[in-house]
């Protein structure tokens, strides 16, 4: 899971990771093993599997613009996802996935369906158990290189999505947890590339998260901080279609 603001294993994530086998292609470790080894990290797969939601609330600052704010976002299986940002002085953005229809709703523009490549890409991150990279999901993972990212020793992962869209994530040689993301990102500009750090890992239940976001897109940089992570039950009511998101699937009235 990693938020966007821009449309997101205490102790243990210092300790270090086994070591992992070298692949068959040579020195480094299939992608395979290096996401194997993060989701171990976090809690292990039968503990991901466990959860069928996650709540989760923090705050958000973006010094150059002067904007600050508040977040929630909620997940639920198989692929539903709500992003709410509340933005001092602007008012409330969100984005949504519900299985199906992918939209934003703003104070600006009102709301408007996602289509393309950032249907694509909402598509891609409400897939609650992404963490987990599961293999019918993607075209192809491949370890690329050994490599410094965030002050720390990496295994440059490189992954191509059943949409066709790339990533390159960046997973800790000593820890095993995954440290950052680097993606082309599809906006309502264009696209623009964008580098997410991921650190101060926290366990909320059994599972461990991190807590600080570092985004960069541009010259425009976000720092995303979560306070809490839960588990209960959230109602299918809340990942409801918006009436005026409703407004826009319905048939355009014959002329």
């Amino acid at each position: 899971m990693v938020l966007a603001l821009w449309t997101l294993p205490a102790g243990a994530a210092d300790a270090p990771a086994a070591p992992l086998p070298p692949s068959a292609a040579g020195s480094l470790p299939s992608a395979k093993d290096v996401i194997a080894r993060h989701v171990a990290a976090i809690g292990g797969r039968e503990v991901v599997l466990r959860l069928t939601s996650m709540r989760g609330k923090g705050h958000f600052v973006m010094p150059t613009q002067g904007l600050s704010g508040e977040f929630e976002f909620l997940r639920a299986t198989p692929n539903r996802q709500i992003v709410r940002v509340t933005v001092a002085n602007v008012g409330q953005i969100t984005t949504g996935f519900d299985g199906k229809v992918g939209w934003l709703l703003n104070p600006f523009n009102g709301a408007s369906l996602l289509e393309g490549q950032m249907l694509d890409q909402s598509r891609d991150e409400a897939d609650f158990y992404s963490q987990l990279h599961q293999e019918q999901n993607f075209k192809s993972m491949n370890t690329v290189q050994r490599t410094p990212f965030a002050g720390q020793e990496c295994y440059e992962v490189k992954l191509v999505w059943k949409s066709g869209r790339e990533t390159t994530e960046f997973y800790s040689a000593s820890t095993g947890l995954q440290v950052g993301v680097r993606q082309q990102q599809q906006t309502a500009q264009g696209q623009a590339e964008v580098t997410t750090r991921l650190s101060d890992y926290k366990k909320f239940g059994d599972l461990l998260q991190p807590t600080k976001i570092a985004q960069k897109m541009g010259e425009v940089e976000q720092t995303i901080t979560i306070t809490s992570i839960t588990f209960d039950p959230i109602p299918d009511s809340e990942f409801a279609l918006p009436e005026a998101v409703k407004t826009l699937l319905k048939p355009a009235p014959p002329k």
